[in-house]
């Protein structure tokens, strides 16, 4: 019941886009002020953090980006997700059940607000 001074997780921003780079994960891209060349952006807005009860693995979704990231306890970058727009208009929540199941819920403003579920399979 007391916060601790030091940050648990650490994340480089500049990896992180380097690693969607490098797997083929389609960043948007914005126009260089000084020379007007486009450039990825990632701008990294986590909506939720959960740990995968199964794998232990840190899933963070940045509803801003569309994007579901996931790290080993170690902050190290394991995958990147591309969340479909029309699928994830708003990602903002996410959990698992025990075993595993993942849940991610968009919020509605225009739309309908929805829950959806993913069968944990190991692979």
């Amino acid at each position: 019941k007391k916060l601790i001074e030091d940050p648990v997780f650490s994340f480089d921003v500049g990896d992180i886009r380097h690693f969607a780079l490098i797997n083929g994960i389609n960043l948007p891209l914005k126009k260089n002020k000084k020379d007007q060349k486009k450039e990825p952006i990632l701008k990294f807005s986590i909506s939720e953090i959960c740990i995968h009860p199964v794998t232990k693995e840190l899933f963070l979704l940045s509803a801003t980006d569309h994007l579901l990231f996931v790290f080993n306890m170690k902050g190290k970058i394991l995958h990147i997700v591309q969340l479909d727009h029309d699928l994830f208009y708003q990602p903002e929540g996410l959990t698992f059940f025990d075993n595993g199941d993942m849940l991610i819920s968009n919020e509605g403003q225009d739309l309908e607000p929805t829950l959806l579920r993913f069968i944990y399979r190991k692979l």
